[in-house]
């Protein structure tokens, strides 16, 4: 699982949608007014076409409504925002539609008409330009998809986003640099300077709609490594583009031969890159640093804790067995003395104090797994599995029918192993034991190259809200009088997995059975045999 920084950090999506309604807007006015620097920020290029403006005032509107906290409670706002981006799907179907068969659709000149026709730079028009519907196009679908995510936890939306950013940063690099070839389309049909800006901050919008899903949730996490990305990418964005710039500006401006230039373009680059690498270095030792010093620290506070509860449960085994001795002694020379009720409590005495007994015992042997090394050979749990099953037919009064399948041997420590696997089938039987049929079904399959453990029974189940419970210590989903245990058993288990480096998990529905597996890692030629 990722950890995810705060959702008020990473919920960025408005404030991104916030400026393209405003530039859109803005725009608008602008062809109302004829105020020139809005709508063509750069005098003597093509100004920003007002269907284009209308578009980016319906996407970022859109993006505003499908991204708000209270569109899963208000349906009809996040219908509205659909609508939205219908709209853009339809105007910029039109036009693309109408470039393609050639025939003028006027959807982009049914407003300001006659300004557009008079408004003219050179023999460019103030058109909607196929590059700017085609974005559009594209935006709308990402709208369209916005809260979808695949079953491989990919966001479609993400991917298209980086494709209309790609429109709009290539559309400012040919502003930039002068290449009109990177902003226009069909020659005669450029994309306007703040078009190209508004698909950008657009792009952004619908990438950090999902900050914690798909490809943003390697960038919003709080591991090292995102941290790091944070601080590259945007220094791979603009520090090549701005240092290109200036060598082009140079060479204009300063006549610097072509040779001088790349080669001080070059150095640039290598000391600017030389710098951010060893920023990046110096914050991952830090925190790698901090890390093992907590590591450390968590082992001490674990060992110290380990051999308390140790020294606790074993001092607690004396007087324990002392109140269960007075107790039947008690019993033995005064029952013919004693009435129902005492009989009744010293009842009691004795059967709270086995089962205390019983904690004890879990507690000293969850303890002394801390401590042990593991022996690891090859295991061969079909042997492993049928004297698990001896032992729990002798040992529990419960019966189930178990369905083995033919299982796989395994690399590590047999008597840990074996632990386990009496644990789960232990568990298996006692909460299947209230069904007509019980039934529990064992099996193992190799998947690349881990061993992973089924266990799968037909008994209680549990709520998945609880299955993160689980596995701690004295953490129990039912009660007492309805399956004994001390809910130190799955806790044991986990230690035992996790010191075996395999991972343990759960699933399981209320009266519908559970499921546990665990997974193993297999050893280089045990791989290569499978």
């Amino acid at each position: 699982m990722k950890r995810v920084l705060s959702p008020t950090i990473w919920n960025s999506s408005r404030a991104f949608a916030s400026p393209v309604i405003l530039i859109g807007f803005l725009v608008l006015l602008s062809w109302i007014l004829d105020i020139e620097f809005i709508k063509r920020p750069i005098p003597g290029l093509v100004a920003m076409n007002p269907a284009t403006a209308i578009c980016f005032i319906l996407s970022g509107l859109s993006l505003w409504l499908l991204t708000s906290n209270s569109a899963r409670n208000h349906p009809d706002q996040y219908k509205y925002g659909l609508m939205l981006a219908c709209l853009v799907l339809i105007i910029a179907t039109v036009k693309i539609v109408g470039v393609l068969l050639e025939v003028d659709s006027h959807v982009d000149t049914l407003l300001f008409y006659e300004k557009l026709e008079n408004d003219l730079v050179g023999n460019i028009s103030n058109r909607m330009a196929p590059n700017t519907a085609l974005a559009f196009l594209l935006a709308s679908i990402a709208l369209f998809i916005l809260n979808y995510t695949t079953r491989g936890n990919h966001v479609p939306a993400q991917f298209i986003a980086m494709s209309i950013g790609m429109v709009g940063i290539l559309s400012i690099l040919g502003y930039l640099y002068q290449v009109k070839v990177f902003y226009g389309f069909l020659k005669h049909l450029p994309m306007a300077i703040n078009t190209a800006v508004s698909f950008l901050l657009l792009s952004l919008g619908i990438l950090f709609a999902k900050p914690h899903k798909g490809l943003m949730a390697e960038f919003t996490s709080d591991y090292s490594g995102a941290k790091t990305a944070r601080i590259l990418i945007p220094a791979a964005i603009c520090i090549p583009t701005l240092l290109g710039f200036l060598r082009l500006y140079s060479a204009w401006k300063m006549s610097i031969s072509i040779e001088l230039g790349s080669a001080l373009l070059i150095l640039s680059i290598i000391i600017v890159f030389l710098v951010l690498i060893w920023l990046s270095t110096r914050m991952l030792n830090r925190e790698d640093a901090l890390r093992k010093e907590a590591e450390e620290e968590t082992q001490k506070v674990n060992q110290q804790l380990e051999a308390f509860s140790y020294s606790v449960a074993h001092d607690m085994r004396a007087p324990l067995r002392a109140v269960n001795g007075y107790a039947q002694m008690l019993k033995e020379d005064y029952e013919n003395i004693l009435d129902d009720e005492g009989k009744r409590i010293i009842g009691m005495i004795t059967t709270s104090s086995v089962q205390m007994g019983r904690l004890i015992d879990d507690l000293l042997a969850f303890s002394r797994l801390g401590r042990k090394e593991i022996q690891k050979t090859e295991v061969d749990l079909n042997k492993l599995v049928v004297n698990v099953l001896s032992q729990v037919q002798k040992s529990t009064p419960h019966q189930a029918k178990v369905v083995v399948k033919k299982l796989h041997s395994v690399y590590g420590d047999y008597t840990l192993l074996h632990q386990v696997v009496y644990n789960l089938v232990a568990n298996a039987v006692k909460y299947s034991s209230k069904r007509e049929n019980p039934q529990v079904h064992i099996s193992t399959k190799i998947k690349d190259t881990k061993l992973i453990f089924r266990i799968k029974d037909n008994g209680a189940g549990f709520d998945m809200k609880y299955a993160n419970k689980l596995f701690g210590v004295f953490q129990r989903l039912h009660m007492p009088h309805e399956f004994e245990g001390t809910g130190v058993g799955l806790a044991i288990v986990h230690r035992i997995i996790t010191k075996h480096d395999g991972e343990i998990w759960a699933k399981g529905q209320v009266d519908q059975g559970a499921t546990f597996h665990f997974s193993l890692p297999l050893n280089h030629n045990q791989y290569e045999r499978t």
